[in-house]
């Protein structure tokens, strides 16, 4: 369990926003961007990808399973860099709201390109290795 010091320093990662039933703002930590000229905008003007996906938010059920987005690329002119977002209903106070997290996995997945790119050129250079070793006829030739 993380102590009380620590958990704020360990979310600055994450941004929770809460929607209503209509999937518009109520709230925001304000973690990641701040909220505060937005929150008289309609959530999918801010963040065109919420329009797409308006629907499927309005109609989830509290019990159901979080929805989630990996990697979503720049989603907003104010959020440059590749995000998760996770989309949940949750009960409070006898109302119902959408908790929107997301999560800033930029660093990560840079990490994760540039190691793919060095195993693809790894795997180019052994397949280059194994194609000449194959064209090698005599035992000599391989010393």
């Amino acid at each position: 369990m993380l102590s009380n010091n620590n958990s704020q320093t360990h979310h600055l990662f994450r941004q929770i926003i809460i929607l209503d039933e209509n999937v518009e703002f109520v709230g925001s930590d304000d973690l990641l961007f701040s909220t505060k000229e937005l929150k008289d905008i309609s959530v999918a003007k801010w963040f065109p990808f919420i329009e797409s996906i308006h629907e499927t938010l309005k109609i989830m059920k509290v019990s159901e399973e979080d929805v989630i987005f990996s990697r979503v690329e720049s989603p907003a002119k104010y959020l440059p860099g590749s995000y998760d977002f996770s989309f949940i209903k949750i009960e409070k106070d006898g109302k119902e709201y959408i908790r929107w997290s997301i999560y800033d996995y930029t660093n990560v997945y840079s990490y994760l390109t540039k190691y793919q790119q060095l195993k693809n050129e790894k795997d180019i250079y052994r397949q280059k290795l194994e194609y000449r070793d194959r064209q090698l006829k005599d035992i000599k030739d391989f010393f």
